[in-house]
């Protein structure tokens, strides 16, 4: 069963990020995370790549936190100082930078948004194989 949400909330404090959609008068998802989490696995920032490393394919991408990210360029060669959409996909540890990604995914409980692909992907947080079988 789908459900349409009628209103989202969110509310931001220095410490808390806050969201609650609402469904028909009740709450029917609740998300509470701590601000300082800034960086972690998923995160999308809106980075300005600042050097390329053509010997390594890759790239260092200022997203604002206290070391630029690396990004594998693979088939794409941007220049620098361009704007890129990027997703975490390692956070930062020690001295070395997070680990960055242009593909963006949006996972849900059900299904997973891959803008600017084709087709459905369902989430691998189904744990029952039968559910996560294409209907048909």
């Amino acid at each position: 069963m789908s459900r349409m949400i009628d209103e989202l909330l969110i509310e931001t404090t220095p410490a808390w990020l806050r969201a609650a959609a609402i469904s028909g008068g009740k709450t029917v998802d609740l998300v509470r995370e701590p601000r300082d989490r800034a960086g972690g696995e998923g995160d999308i920032y809106l980075g300005r790549v600042v050097r390329i490393v053509a010997g390594l394919g890759a790239a260092f991408v200022d997203i604002g936190l206290a070391r630029p990210a690396l990004l594998d360029l693979g088939k794409t060669k941007p220049a620098e100082g361009a704007a890129l959409v990027v997703q975490i996909v390692e956070a930062a540890r020690g001295d070395k930078g997070a680990r960055v990604a242009r593909r963006i995914s949006l996972a849900g409980v059900c299904a997973v948004l891959l803008p600017g692909e084709k087709g459905v992907a369902v989430s691998r947080r189904l744990a029952n194989a039968g559910a996560r079988r294409k209907p048909g």
